[in-house]
């Protein structure tokens, strides 16, 4: 009979990235990994299956597993929707048929009518099992912001969520999930916003907005931050618990004085009364309480109603001093509670009740959900087309806008349009930058609570060419895995900083200000916490006083004073005034993330990377575009004919339009499409809307026969990727660097760069330039050439040489 079934041990996993974990009515065990895909432990079975075909996404990367009323095997992944096993295959639901984001951290079922909720990186959708209806909701609905990254039904089949940068949300099944009430508490515990969470050990309210985890059992919600533990019975009555590196992170705060910073240490409890850390991730509710993962300490176990903590060492259960990230929970049909972890595997944790054994070994078949009808064109056509101007109270300096897990590595003329930066992929000598717009800029500094002001820039893989994570950089046709970093591994884990920042300066208008981060996962144990970075992004725009010239030395200040000084006095000062834009980026490691802000009206703004108690804050990219579409336009009008670098005379633009084709789709889909992508003069809520509606627009013209220019065109603007799609743009390249080759000499010889593509030759730079002044055509020596050189290499050298 099965191990499974029998409640013995199971088999090692064969991945130690394990994201989430479920045991099916089956008999089955089901776990989604970082880096192996999703496998399974079947009921009759003794060792490990990787699920794939049949309709599975082909990503590596699952993030969430759910079973629904039906039987029904929901798995979320990191950039492909989510797929549904249904007994027989998959089937899977993204943008292009059912959902706003590509990405699929959480999914719940409610108990009460089977509902499946579904959060994306664009927004929350609620699937009827019982209508098969699909609803969307966004920040236009009234959501806090469209990251959601746990859910929980309750008993009665309230939907709670846990929001990325804004507490928790709650919403009844009687207003079928569209009235939210939210739970939320500071950002700042004080006037000068150094403190991001409390001073006390316990206390009244939630103790961060930054949220991991939430669960709704037994009457109570419980919430896992990175602040520690928050628990309620309402909406309105809510306690915190810390963890107890707490005091430690009070020493460690960015303050002004020691009297302030013993002041903030008062109010000790025992050790014995917190929770091992404050970084809670994960939550598994039994009879008689709560199961508490936590990112470094592994877990705990809380009873109710004491909120007594018994202790559980996994360290020993992995026999290493690695930190213990406890990723999920999941209990076998004996009671055996197993820890899914990120590094090590399945862990066993303890023993809970033993929970019923399956009914049947077997998995029923039920039919797939039907994707949702689509929206009707008079729905699409209520967006407005943009104004000329805003009212006073429509403007803003600076927005969060939306995250992007699908383009990757592949930024090249989708991002950066006006201003790009590859941070320290030049290192040792320093970053790679391309400018074409001169009124674009940027400015790398390291956060005000450092002892040095410099940055860290650090290249962990050359060249990488398969890695489509990693930044292409066109210049060279090479992925080079670099960043910028703060040095944060130099200081104590609770320190507070360095931080990592930009000042990036913008002319007149509306931009896009894109981030982009990526660590690969760990390669061994001692690098485990560089797959458990978590940062947190404050966007302000500095006052108008500030002169970047002086910060950087071009420009002369009062006797006595330096441009560090000055530079550093900004920053702090900037720092104390209210953030107008945030966002927050974690779990990337299994693929990269470019995080979206809008930047209105000219000027400079500081972007502050906080590192967040993680091992120390990287980022890899930097991206600045005009979001003004008669600007773009001017900008390839004037790039047409034209050399530059990084593409010579062959820029990356999105495919082109034939006129033919759009002849053939009704106006009011096209003029609905053109009014969802100009957000030059839009308010917010307009923008968040935007973004949803394009999505909806797409939809419709997929049911269109043929059509493909079109339908590749909308995809590139709304950062929808398919395998199409990326040989297209690898095609791109391809003819960007030839065209780079014919513009500028020196980008034929294999000298340029040590990875050089096969389109090089086997000469020096001084040999290729020689070459071109005497017309000798450079392409025969081409690896690729079909056709056979005159001359040998050697004597094409020695020839050159005497002339």
């Amino acid at each position: 009979m099965l191990a499974v079934a029998l409640g013995r041990d199971i088999p090692p996993c064969p991945n130690a990235f394990v994201v989430a974990a479920l045991y099916s009515r089956s008999g089955d065990l089901w776990v989604a990994t970082e880096g192996e895909g999703l496998l399974k432990l079947s009921h009759d079975l003794d060792h490990w299956e990787k699920q794939k075909g049949n309709g599975l996404p082909g990503t590596v990367n699952f993030l969430s597993l759910v079973e629904d009323r039906q039987g029904r095997i929901w798995a979320g992944t990191d950039n492909q929707g989510v797929a549904v096993w249904n007994g027989e295959s998959w089937m899977q639901y993204n943008q292009d048929n059912a959902l706003l984001g590509e990405r699929v951290p959480a999914l719940a079922v409610s108990p009460l009518n089977g509902d499946v909720a579904i959060a994306t990186s664009g927004g929350l959708t609620i699937y009827s099992a019982e209508t098969e209806e699909w609803k969307d909701f966004t920040r236009a609905d009234g959501l806090p912001e469209d990251q959601i990254v746990s859910l929980s039904f309750n008993e009665q089949g309230g939907l709670w969520a846990a929001f990325l940068t804004n507490g928790i949300g709650y919403a009844s099944p009687a207003s079928r999930y569209s009235d939210w009430k939210m739970v939320q508490t500071k950002f700042y515990w004080d006037k000068e916003q150094r403190l991001r969470q409390p001073v006390e050990a316990r206390g009244k309210g939630l103790p961060s907005n930054f949220s991991n985890a939430v669960c709704a059992a037994g009457g109570s919600v419980w919430v896992g931050t990175i602040a520690g533990l928050g628990y309620g019975k309402s909406l309105h009555d809510w306690n915190f618990l810390r963890g107890r590196d707490y005091e430690r992170k009070n020493a460690g705060l960015w303050l002004d004085t020691g009297d302030k910073r013993k002041n903030r240490r008062a109010g000790s409890l025992s050790d014995s009364s917190l929770l091992p850390e404050d970084y809670v991730t994960c939550f598994y509710p039994v009879p008689g309480g709560m199961w508490v993962g936590f990112r470094e300490s592994g877990a705990c176990f809380v009873r109710t109603p004491s909120l007594t903590i018994r202790e559980v060492d996994l360290k020993k259960e992995v026999e290493e001093k690695a930190p213990v990230y406890t990723t999920c929970f999941v209990v076998l049909p004996g009671g055996e509670l197993y820890a899914g972890t990120y590094g090590h595997g399945l862990v066993k944790a303890g023993k809970t009740a033993v929970r019923p054994s399956p009914a049947s070994g077997r998995t029923t078949s039920a039919n797939h959900p039907r994707p949702p009808l689509l929206p009707a064109m008079r729905q699409m056509a209520s967006l407005s087309a943009g104004r000329t101007t805003l009212s006073p109270e429509e403007k803003f300096d600076t927005c969060y806008w939306y995250e992007d897990w699908a383009t990757q590595g592949d930024w090249c003329g989708r991002y950066g349009q006006g201003y790009a930066m590859l941070c320290a992929a030049n290192s040792p000598i320093g970053d790679i930058e391309y400018s074409f717009d001169p009124s674009y800029g940027c400015l790398p500094v390291r956060g005000p609570h450092a002892n040095a002001t410099w940055l860290k820039g650090a290249v962990t893989y050359i060249n990488e060419p398969g890695m489509r994570s990693i930044l292409y950089c066109p210049e060279s046709t090479t992925r080079t895995l670099a960043s910028w970093g703060d040095g944060g591994e130099d200081y104590p884990s609770t320190f507070d900083g360095p931080d990592l920042g930009a000042i990036v300066t913008v002319p007149e208008g509306r931009h896009l200000l894109s981030l982009y981060f990526y660590d690969p996962t760990p390669l061994a144990e001692y690098d485990l916490r560089n797959g458990m970075r978590d940062y947190l992004i404050e966007v302000r725009k500095m006052t108008s006083d500030f002169n970047l010239d002086m910060a950087t030395g071009n420009a002369k200040l009062e006797k006595g004073r330096k441009p560090l000084q000055y530079l550093m006095e900004a920053l702090t000062t900037t720092s104390s005034m209210p953030v107008q834009a945030r966002g927050r980026v974690k779990s990337f490691s299994g693929g990269g993330v470019y995080k979206n802000f809008i930047l209105d009206g000219k000027g400079c703004y500081y972007i502050r990377l906080v590192r967040n108690y993680s091992v120390n804050t990287t980022v890899n990219g930097i991206f600045l575009s005009s979001l003004d579409e008669t600007k773009k336009a001017w900008i390839r009008y004037n790039s047409v004919g034209k050399m530059s670098v990084p593409y010579g005379l062959k820029a990356p633009y999105p495919p082109s339009l034939k006129e033919q084709d759009l002849h053939k789709l009704p106006e009011t889909l096209l003029a609905s499409w053109a009014a969802s992508q100009d957000v030059a003069r839009k308010n917010l809520l307009e923008i968040w809307e935007s973004r949803r509606q394009g999505i909806y627009i797409y939809r419709n013209l997929l049911i269109s026969d043929g059509l493909d220019h079109v339908k590749r065109n909308w995809r590139w603007h709304l950062k929808i990727w398919n395998d199409r799609d990326k040989n297209y743009f690898k095609r791109q390249m391809e003819n960007a660097w030839e065209s780079l080759q014919d513009c500028f000499v020196f980008y034929r010889s294999n000298e340029w760069s040590h990875y050089a593509p096969e389109t090089t030759i086997p000469f020096s730079i001084e040999e290729v330039e020689k070459m071109q002044r005497n017309n000798i055509d450079w392409k025969q020596y081409r690896a690729d050439s079909a056709v056979k050189p005159e001359v040998s290499v050697e004597e094409m050298k020695k020839w050159l040489k005497e002339h």
